[in-house]
């Protein structure tokens, strides 16, 4: 609870310093002492938060924020995002569009809906075959 209470106290402060967007116009800028403070605050909030979640948790928050990474990137990579500017499509529709296999559409759209990128309509994924 100790480590809780500090890492609370922490935010309070870090959310009670100014900073350069609290102004109207951004004319002023941070003062070195304030942003140095605020970066020292943060990255010891980012160990303390990482500190109080198991090793293997954290591995697989990490490797499922780069999975969707990897899918948000290949879909725009393939030219999805304008072939469901229409509307929902169909896998085949979706492979023939990027000339891909049916098995690695069938697969990226799998991860896109387990990712909460695409939802299922209608057909399932697997309806490239």
């Amino acid at each position: 609870y100790a480590l809780f209470a500090a890492a609370v106290a922490v935010a309070v402060v870090i959310a009670l310093l100014p900073s350069a967007r609290d102004t109207v116009d951004n004319a002023s800028v941070q003062s070195w002492p304030a942003y140095t403070l605020r970066l020292m605050l943060s990255s010891w909030l980012r160990k303390a938060a990482d500190s109080l979640v198991p090793p293997a948790n954290r591995l697989l928050s990490r490797a499922f924020d780069l999975n969707q990474l990897i899918a948000i990137y290949s879909c725009g990579k393939l030219g999805w995002p304008d072939v469901l500017n229409r509307g929902a499509q169909s896998g085949r529709v979706l492979a023939n569009y990027a000339n891909m296999s049916k098995s690695m559409t069938r697969r990226l759209l799998r991860a896109c809906v387990v990712a909460d990128i695409f939802q299922e309509v209608g057909l399932s994924t697997d309806d490239v075959d």
